[in-house]
Parts: C-alpha cells; structure tokens; sequence
C-alpha cells in the first residue's frame, strides 16, 4: 500500500467523522496536559527534598533549619530552647591528609551522631563549612553542658569548639546565630574549656571591635600609629645597646591605646600585616634619620606578626622595605613568636633562613611560652633568644626556676645565641641575671616603652 494511499483514508475519515476527531483530539491534549501537571508536581516535590537537605551530611538544609526553628519556637513557647554553634578545631589539616572526601566522611559522621542524640522538636544543620547549629530544649544549664559533652565523646580525635546562646529574646534566626558565633569565637585558643556561653559582654565587645575596624584604615593613613621604643640594656654594664620597637595607637579622642585593645583583633581581621609593613617602614626612617644625623644607630628589633609571617609574600615585601630605606641590616633584628612555629615548622625553617641569608639578624620571642622550642630549636637560624617573662618569674620564687633559667641560658650559648630577658622590674632580678650568661635585659626596671622623642632625648 502506497504512502498516498494512506493519506487519503486518513482524510477520508477524518471527513466523514470530524466530531469524533475533534473529540479524540480533546483527550489527547487533556491527557498531556494531566501528564505535565503530575510532573511538575513530582518535580516540585524532588526539589523540595533536595533544598530541604544538606548535600554532605544529610541534616535539613540552612533555610530549613530557620524556617523551623522559628516555628518550633511559636509552637512550644512554655519551652525553654538553646542554640548550640559549634566547629571543629584545626578542620583543615583534616582536608589537608584525608582530602575532601575524608573531610565530608568526618561531617557525616557528626551529622549522624547529632541526629542519634535530638528529641521531638530538636533540629540541627551544617551552617557552612565545619560549622554545625543545633536547636534543643533545655531546663538547666548542665543539661546543654551534658549534651556538649556527648557530642564531644563522639568525636574523641578532634576538638570541637561550641557557642551556646539560650534563647531569650523574640529575635530572627540570623541574629540568634550571631551570638552564638560571638559565643563560640570568645573560646577559641583557650585551652581550658571549648564551650562558652553568650552573655552582653560579648555584644558590647563586638561593638567596640567594629568601631575599632571602622576607622582602623583611616588611623594607619593619617599616622596615628606610631613608634614607640623600648631600651634593652647591658647585663655587664648596665648601658643601653639596643631598643625593642612597640606600637601605639594615638587617637585625637581616645589618646594613647595600648596594643592589647586592637592587635589581637588585627590579628583575626588580617589587618596586621599592614600594620606589620607600616612598623617596618617607621623604624627604618627613624634609623636612616640617626646616620644622617651622625647619630650612631641603636640596633632596633621589629616584631613579625605571627599572621603575617605565614603570608607567603613576606619575604618580597621586607626586601622592599630594605630597597626603599636601604640601610645597613646590621641595625635591624627580626621577632619572630615562638607560636609561629607550630603550624608549618618546614615553612617556618625555610622562611626564617632565607631572611637570615638576607642579612638580617632574627630573634624567638616568648620563647618558652609555647611547646616546640627544645625541639626544634637547633634547626633555626636563630641569633637571639627572648626568654618570656615567666622564666623569669619563676626563677625569683624558686630553685628550680633559677636552674632552668640557667640550664636554658647555657644551651643558648651551645648554640651561639644571644640572650634576652624580658619582663626585669626589680634590683633582685637584675643581681640574678649578673650571675648567668644571659646578655640582655629588658623591663620596667630601667625603662617603659617611650615615644621616640622621649628615646631619643633620654639616649642622644
């Protein structure tokens, strides 16, 4: 049969009965249109499941979890509830040996633990990252205390860091898990307890610091920091030699702020590294004044954050600062914190080398404040060693504290290193130093902190 042939039964049928085609042609339109909706729907339903879900753990998703939360509360008002925060300490290394797939292993274990330990109307998400939320009920506060220890049972390995923050206030979820990050924040580095819980104080210090923030860059363009020297003094001869360079933040209104109200915050907000370059260049024009002067130069050392020294473009930016003042090395000495060492010890040797190849002279400061240094310290190409001041502390009220100090003084000397003693603030200390081989003292005994007028006044 003929293809032509076909096409004229077809029309010949459709001719003689054009009701029921149009009929047939009803259905068919009516029926797809049933099969789209019902798609539409199963895909509506699919993607509901999927957004309500984190993609890694399984746990509600973010917005899930707030939209929850916020009903939950409604419902059960008679109910007190507490909003837990927490994340896992030192994650990265994680990421670094196991990759990401052992990294999500690890987040989907702690989901699954979570979520092993939740009651009716308890929730919990992954915020971001390592960052875990839960909501729970509570009537006391051991019981949120017994439920943070629980999950931290579970993960025996890692250190987990928690901020709690019960929930008092009819506010939205966003702003609940602010206290609870200001909360888990203000524990962070303490060695003693990994929890904490939100309380005001922990407001009006986030206020101070966005304050402090907001005007840092406009303080370090105008010059409000400034250069404040420290003598460091001859244990022979009780003279002057050298000068510890130290930062002050002089404010028209505030006046003189004290580095430990903004240098930890310019830590964490990453503004320190160009603090650090700022303190590089002042001291490096104070010196390059003193020789065009005809002042012979006091050795100067300049602190190197530890959050500057993993940058890895530290090098290239002090060799800049060389370039633009291009003054003897002889007179700069570079501190370097014993805490910098810990967390890339590799890096740490060969950064520290390439800048002693330079030409510059390099200290450990706090050395003693951290828990490397015997070992690793034979492998630095260190020329000072700054004993932290509890070395000191500890040799006036004890024995035993006088023969560390001394056997530390003398492996120093093994190891041909200068030695400094910070915090001296009495004759007796002094006295004591004279019967050791430590070459530099350093405290309130001889002097304070001062500006450099005052230094150069006291010392020209």
């Amino acid at each position: 049969m003929s293809v032509s042939g076909n096409t004229e039964d077809i029309m010949w049928f459709i001719n003689k009965y054009p009701y029921f085609m149009l009929r047939f042609v009803i259905v068919v339109v009516i029926f797809i249109v049933f099969l789209v909706i019902i798609m539409l729907f199963r895909n509506r339903a699919y993607l509901r499941m999927v957004t309500d879900k984190d993609s890694v753990t399984g746990l509600m998703s973010w917005e899930k979890f707030k939209e929850d939360v916020e009903t939950v509360i409604i419902k059960n008002a008679k109910t007190k509830y507490a909003l837990i925060q927490f994340d896992i300490d030192k994650f990265k290394v994680v990421n670094d040996l196991y990759g990401i797939d052992g990294g999500n292993s690890l987040l989907r274990h702690i989901a699954a633990e979570i979520e092993s330990m939740l009651d009716k109307n308890e929730m919990a998400t992954r915020f971001y990252a390592d960052v875990f939320c839960i909501l729970i009920s509570y009537d006391t506060d051991d019981e949120i205390t017994g439920f943070i220890s629980k999950i931290s049972e579970c993960i025996k390995n890692f250190t987990l860091i928690f901020g709690i923050y019960k929930i008092d206030e009819d506010l939205p979820v966003n702003l609940m898990i602010d206290r609870a990050t200001f909360a888990r924040n203000a524990v962070k580095g303490n060695s003693v307890k990994n929890y904490s819980f939100f309380d005001s104080r922990m407001l009006e210090e986030v206020l101070k610091e966005k304050k402090i923030e907001s005007t840092m860059q406009s303080a370090l363009d105008a010059g409000e920091f400034e250069v404040y020297l420290q003598p460091q003094f001859s244990v022979e001869t009780e003279k002057i030699v050298s000068a510890e360079a130290l930062v002050r933040w002089n404010d028209p209104i505030r006046k003189i702020i004290p580095p430990g109200e903004f240098i930890e915050l310019f830590e964490k907000n990453n503004f320190i590294t160009k603090l650090d370059v700022y303190m590089w260049e002042q001291v490096f024009k104070v010196i390059s004044n003193w020789i065009s002067s005809g002042k012979e130069p006091y050795p100067v050392s300049i602190n190197v954050s530890a959050v500057h020294f993993k940058n890895r473009t530290i090098i290239d930016e002090i060799t800049e600062v060389v370039k633009k003042f291009n003054i003897p090395l002889k007179y700069i000495e570079l501190e370097i914190t014993e805490s910098t060492l810990l967390d890339d010890l590799d890096y740490a040797i060969d950064t520290i080398y390439q800048l002693h190849s330079l030409g510059f002279r390099i200290a450990m400061d706090d050395f003693g404040s951290g828990f490397s240094s015997l070992n690793v310290l034979n492998k630095l190409s260190i020329d000072v060693l700054k004993l932290d001041r509890e070395f000191l502390n500890d040799a006036s009220n004890s024995r035993k504290g006088k023969i560390v100090i001394n056997d530390i003084i003398t492996m120093a000397k093994h190891l041909n290193m200068n030695v400094v003693c910070e915090g001296v603030e009495n004759r007796e200390q002094v006295e004591y130093l004279k019967t050791t081989q430590c070459d530099k003292i350093q405290g309130f005994y001889y002097a304070r902190p001062m500006s450099l007028i005052n230094f150069e006044k006291e010392y020209y």
